[in-house]
């Protein structure tokens, strides 16, 4: 038979313990929410070390507020997390470098720039920057 003592304290273990763990996966306030955006930029081949900037789109798909930065792998991989927004969103991929694959040299990029324009920033797809994505801008 368990003593008074011994039952408060189980029972002030499982008080504890639950709410310990109600707070785990739960924002609360002060929390920044964020979003993942992840896509790859090309030219002719993967862009490199690239920088992807992501914007907030103007009404005119401009450039608003710049959100978040990311750089490119070596196969023009990128992931930015920045923190949640609504309406659209222009990824724009500045520099980096890339292997021509028709004569197999170097080609460095400089501040050559191509951009994409996001649709939805609360609900992102993966995008391609490229050549075409900049032409239908």
């Amino acid at each position: 038979m368990m003593n008074q003592n011994t039952a408060k304290l189980i029972a002030i273990g499982a008080v504890l313990g639950v709410t310990a763990s109600c707070g785990k996966g739960v924002p609360e306030v002060g929390d920044v929410i964020s979003t993942t955006l992840t896509g790859t930029a090309s030219v002719a081949a993967p862009l490199d070390s690239a920088t992807v900037t992501l914007y907030e789109a103007t009404n005119t798909l401009g450039r608003g507020d710049v959100l978040a930065t990311a750089e490119t792998d070596a196969s023009g991989a990128f992931e930015v997390v920045y923190p949640e927004t609504t309406g659209a969103g222009l990824a724009c991929a500045a520099g980096g470098a890339f292997v021509d694959p028709a004569t197999n040299s170097f080609v460095q990029l400089g501040s050559v720039e191509r951009c994409a324009v996001i649709n939805d920033l609360t609900a992102p797809e993966d995008v391609a920057i490229s050549i075409w994505t900049e032409l239908v801008r």
